[in-house]
């Protein structure tokens, strides 16, 4: 199957203005698709549901893969993109045998070990983003990791905290997080939502506004990620439902400037 990190990221960390940031993104995306091509041979370029490439290899190639794709527009656009990976680990958790299960690769890994995992691939492949490496109840984990990495990446939480006011709190008071997902969606009501982006942006952690599996053809989601401040918004590269919100996120820097775009 594909990858058993749910999501590789590719962030422009440097991008100059929005316009670049966007078309950073989208080289990333065309350039990993002929090397998957190359390396996997006669890949179909399946996709996710959020439209990304779902390849069968391993996570540990994937990240070699983008990490190519993205040193190589890198160096063509002239400033730095970095990567970011969306472990959802509660996808891999199995609580009976209190194991993270790695089907692709065939194999098990225990609580340490997963940590372990996270913190060698952070260094290894420079990641700038780590998202829900663990099970959404193991906030001292969490707490652990973001001790470990100091300020290498953002650990940011998704299952950890369904962008729960009452949970972000709890997860603030443990240190378990420096990044927060906000889906108004997940938690049910825009005003929570909206709760969970003041209380992130009063206590430093950084916003990250994103989209959903089942998204409409609609720019909303890029409104609030700039009414809030969000500093990444997840809202993939491909497909008519994204590219909505990329193209309104185009037209919002065209009528405040393209450069005033926030920086990590």
């Amino acid at each position: 199957g594909a990858p058993d990190w749910q999501e590789l990221l590719s962030i422009p960390l440097e991008a100059p203005n929005i316009k670049l940031a966007v078309k950073a993104n989208f080289k990333v995306h065309e350039y990993t698709g002929k090397l998957l091509d190359k390396h996997l041979g006669g890949f179909t370029l399946g996709k996710g549901d959020e439209g990304a490439y779902a390849p069968t290899t391993t996570t540990e190639k994937g990240l070699e893969i983008l990490r190519e794709a993205v040193d190589k527009v890198s160096d063509e656009l002239g400033f730095k993109i970095g990567l970011g990976v969306d472990v959802a680990a509660s996808s891999l958790w199995d609580p009976r045998e209190k194991m993270y299960v790695y089907s692709t690769e065939g194999r098990k890994l225990t609580r340490e070990q997963q940590i372990e995992r996270v913190l060698e691939y952070v260094d290894r492949f420079n990641l700038c983003y780590v998202e829900d490496p663990l099970e959404e109840d193991d906030f001292d984990g969490f707490s652990e990791i973001v001790e470990s990495l100091k300020e290498k990446a953002i650990v940011c939480g998704d299952d950890l905290i369904a962008t729960n006011p009452a949970i972000l709190r709890e997860a603030i008071k443990k240190k378990s997080i420096t990044g927060l997902i906000i889906k108004p969606n997940q938690v049910g009501f825009l005003t929570r939502a909206i709760e969970a982006a003041e209380i992130s942006r009063r206590e430093n952690i950084v916003p990250v506004v994103s989209h959903r599996s089942g998204e409409p053809p609609e720019g909303y989601l890029t409104h609030l990620a700039v009414a809030w401040g969000g500093k990444i918004l997840k809202a993939g590269i491909v497909g008519g439902e994204r590219v909505a919100k990329i193209n309104e996120l185009l037209r919002i820097g065209e009528e405040i400037g393209f450069e005033k775009i926030a920086r990590l």
